[in-house]
């Protein structure tokens, strides 16, 4: 069985707490408003293929959002896309990854997170560094499913569906 590194062990669990921070009701605005997040699913795309050794390479992902409850109640959906880098395996990865969410009152909201993942699991935090929540914190978290899982063992996971959660709490 292959073990993962102390460090990538660390940086998913951190990850995965900062997520659960982002998203946990009381880490909400102080007006006591709840979870503020949006729900979502989409594609993500990987190169080089994804297989059991860790290498390096680049993600690409592009997601639907909605049902939304945000600060700002003109917000019920948008749509999240973005690129990140990193060092990946079907078992576990790490990276950084820019994104952009483009909501349906017409705004935006650009950031940063770092994440991580653990098998299908995902789990990120960072920041939204411009335009609608700038300076809130930002959380992902939620399942990748490989279109052809068997591709880990040979040629390598090209693509994937993804759902996810994301979380924007005070910054």
């Amino acid at each position: 069985m292959r073990r993962m590194s102390a460090f990538a062990a660390a940086v998913i669990v951190g990850a995965a707490c900062a997520t659960v921070g982002a998203a946990r009701p009381g880490a909400a605005r102080a007006e006591g408003q709840g979870f503020q997040g949006c729900y979502g699913f989409g594609r993500v795309a990987m190169a080089p293929g994804v297989t059991m050794s860790p290498q390096d390479g680049t993600v690409h992902f592009t997601q639907n959002l909605g049902p939304c409850r945000l600060s700002d109640p003109g917000i019920l959906s948008g749509t999240l896309t973005g690129t990140g880098q990193g060092r990946f395996s079907c078992a576990a990865g790490q990276g950084t990854a820019r994104f952009l969410a483009r909501w349906e009152n017409g705004r935006t909201s650009a950031g940063t997170f770092s994440f991580g993942t653990l098998g299908s699991h995902l789990a990120g935090h960072g920041t939204v560094t411009e335009g609608e929540f700038a300076g809130d914190h930002f959380g992902i978290g939620g399942e990748l499913d490989p279109s052809h899982p068997s591709a880990c063992a040979s040629g390598g996971v090209t693509e994937a569906t993804s759902y996810e959660s994301i979380g924007v709490s005070p910054g």
